[in-house]
């Protein structure tokens, strides 16, 4: 015997996007059904940082106390240091006067699990993780029906005005529902790698590091941790999988010589793709974060733009009426591609860089950031830009 459920919006996939978007319907008139097909915590090797716009948005949501009383830490400074380990750019961004001027760092598993959690403990939202399995029975225009069996073994029967797809890259939503995807695999997958530092300040800041034939990502973690981002080529990837602690710290040592580690592991091999759909809405279907735009984390960008348009679909879905939902995403989409799509191209043309490892590009990018130095009002646009005001 099946349960029956009637819901305003059933969303698939309780990762970042899910979560999130979850979290901004809470405690409105919506009945939400979120559908996750894992029991187990997000990647630990995704995005860990929240940027000044994201925190200003979570705010809103009454949200980001949550994040800090799950240990994040505040962060307000961005390092890029050349070849010659000179600094020759850094940003604070204390300067600005927005109303969080400063990053939040989390490990990206518990910041799911404190959306997740938040969202799940309100009426209006009801979690079923793990979904043992789902099945699209039916999908009109203005409905849809899906069959789910829950963690216990209990079918569902959920009836649905409006599906959201925020089941990641593979998404059996996109698949499911017609949506045109083209996708840009990238030469050289990102070797990740966990460390840990009792003493060195520097590591408690998020640091880019041009170094011959690749650029190096230093991105802090709570207590001490960091995690770095290697770009490598494939046939030196097991060498990394491999390499006992103390090779990755020799090789950790040659590449950041400045950068003193108590110690390093191999996390993961992340193989970078951009993935984009022609569109984002079909009729009452909507896909969300890496369902509809993938992207190389060159910018460490893809979390926070998906929470940054995760709270505009949450304002069309509120301000639709119950009987043109499809409307309500129809002009979210027009409203928010267009720009959404220029910020993907220029992630594209940044991962490009990362990908090159050519000497040439990063001096002229070298170039063109120690030139903001003396630019006042350019150094304040890219602070707003990299902030996430755009």
């Amino acid at each position: 015997m099946s349960r029956v459920v009637e819901a305003d919006v059933v969303i698939i996939g309780a990762g970042i996007a899910g979560s999130a978007l979850a979290c901004a319907l809470r405690n409105t008139h919506l009945k939400v059904m979120v559908l996750e097909k894992s029991g187990q915590p997000l990647d630990t090797a995704r995005g860990d940082h929240l940027q000044p716009r994201t925190c200003e948005i979570l705010q809103g949501w009454k949200v980001l106390d949550g994040f800090f009383a799950a240990g994040a830490e505040k962060r307000g400074k961005t390092i890029w240091r050349n070849p010659k380990n000179e600094v020759f750019f850094s940003s604070t961004y204390d300067e600005l006067k927005v109303p969080e001027p400063y990053f939040a760092f989390l490990n990206h598993e518990r910041i799911g699990e404190v959306l997740l959690h938040t969202a799940a403990c309100t009426d209006n939202i009801e979690l079923i993780k793990p979904c043992q399995q789902w099945s699209m029975i039916e999908h009109q225009p203005d409905s849809v029906v899906i069959d789910a069996v829950d963690d216990a073994g209990l079918a569902l029967r959920i009836t649905s005005k409006v599906l959201v797809g925020a089941d990641g890259r593979g998404s059996k939503v996109r698949e499911n529902t017609n949506f045109e995807t083209h996708i840009t695999r990238y030469k050289k997958p990102l070797v990740v790698l966990f460390g840990y530092s009792s003493t060195d300040p520097e590591a408690l800041d998020l640091c880019i590091y041009l170094r011959k034939n690749r650029m190096v990502t230093l991105i802090p973690r709570t207590g001490g941790g960091c995690k770095i981002a290697i770009p490598e080529d494939r046939s030196k990837i097991k060498h990394w999988k491999q390499a006992t602690q103390q090779e990755l710290k020799q090789r950790v040592n040659k590449l950041l010589p400045q950068l003193e580690l108590d110690s390093v592991r191999f996390s993961d091999i992340y193989q970078p793709i951009d993935l984009r759909t022609t569109r984002w809405v079909n009729n009452n279907t909507v896909l969300v974060g890496d369902s509809c735009h993938a992207m190389h984390p060159a910018r460490s960008l893809g979390m926070n733009l998906t929470i940054q348009n995760i709270e505009m679909l949450a304002k069309a879905l509120l301000g639709a009426t119950p009987d043109n939902f499809n409307q309500s995403l129809s002009d979210y989409e027009q409203d928010n591609k267009p720009a959404l799509d220029k910020v993907l191209d220029e992630n594209h043309r940044y991962a490009e860089i990362m990908d090159s490892g050519s000497d040439e590009i990063f001096t002229l990018l070298e170039q063109k950031l120690t030139a903001l130095n003396g630019d006042p009002d350019g150094l304040l646009q890219r602070l707003k830009t990299t902030a996430g005001y755009r």
